[in-house]
């Protein structure tokens, strides 16, 4: 049965090009890790060696002490995922005066993008699979951790940056680390209204204070997500060196269009299809900064 919102674009005459809504078209979090091809059901993309120590040499001709260094490795597990198909006929096609076919594709692909950052924002600050076998689990170090009670502001962001350099995060020009800001749009109109952020005494050349973008504050690249996690009123944002996530593709975002033959007319079938997942991989890399969602005059 062809699908029964088709005749809805007969009527819309003003329009050669089946547009979708606001929806996300691409992943807004996949730029912020490290990218890996995967196979298998579980996938280890890194190995930790514990960290040792160094002594001072006293007496010549000593025994040597052997360390007992601790391995471990963090794990992505994958996860599978396809859209409902759009069936399209032959009869829907003469009768509309564009082929829907692109744009079904594109209104699935922006809902397993959607997905794709889903799993990525859980995975900023859940649990991480490791051990040897992954079969262990190690969860986000409240020490990691940025409270606020006026709002997000400047020095809440600064407060984060403190904690990467704490943390032996390298942020210095020798040895740069990419860093990923994420936050909420109600944070992100306080954030362009900040002193430090529009006025141009600061260097901030990128912004004229009139056009509604920054991609990037300090070195640091902004992303702008509806779907961050937190309690009510409460968001947790996350930033975090590109460095410290993993993102493995067993098989990346992609899409079909098939032929039913099982059907009269034998109609088109257009499908999505994805197979990734994620893990945090340093938990020195990722800062989490909780704040309520009230906005100022």
């Amino acid at each position: 049965m062809a699908n029964v919102d088709i005749a809805v674009l007969n009527t819309k005459t003003y329009s050669d090009t089946l547009e979708i809504a606001a929806q996300k078209t691409r992943s807004a979090f996949r730029q912020g890790s490290v990218e890996i091809g995967c196979t298998g059901e579980g996938h280890r993309p890194i190995s930790f060696i514990g960290k040792t120590v160094v002594r001072e040499r006293t007496t010549r001709g000593a025994q040597k002490t052997i360390a007992d260094t601790n391995h471990t490795g963090r794990w992505i597990s994958r996860t599978a995922y396809i859209s409902d198909s759009e069936i399209i006929d032959d009869m829907d096609k003469r009768l509309t005066a564009l082929d829907p076919t692109s744009g079904y594709h594109k209104n699935q692909m922006a809902a397993m993008w959607r997905k794709f950052d889903d799993d990525f924002i859980a995975k900023l600050h859940g649990d991480a699979l490791t051990g040897k076998d992954g079969t262990s689990t190690t969860s986000f170090p409240g020490a990691n951790t940025v409270t606020s009670t006026d709002g997000f502001i400047i020095a809440d962001l600064l407060d984060a940056l403190q904690l990467l350099q704490e943390n032996e995060v390298i942020l210095d020009m020798n040895d740069p680390e990419e860093l990923y800001l994420a936050m909420k749009p109600a944070h992100f109109r306080e954030f362009v209204k900040m002193n430090e952020v529009s006025n141009k005494d600061y260097g901030n050349s990128f912004y004229d204070g009139q056009t509604y973008q920054v991609g990037s504050w300090m070195g640091i690249n902004i992303i702008v997500d509806n779907h961050l996690l937190g309690a009510v009123g409460v968001t947790e944002m996350a930033l975090w060196a590109k460095s410290g996530m993993y993102t493995g593709i067993w098989e990346d975002v992609h899409g079909t269009v098939t032929q039913d033959d099982g059907k009269e007319g034998e109609p088109m079938l257009c499908t999505m299809y994805g197979d990734f997942g994620m893990t945090r991989v340093e938990e020195e890399k990722v800062i989490k900064i909780i704040t309520d969602e009230r906005t100022k005059a």
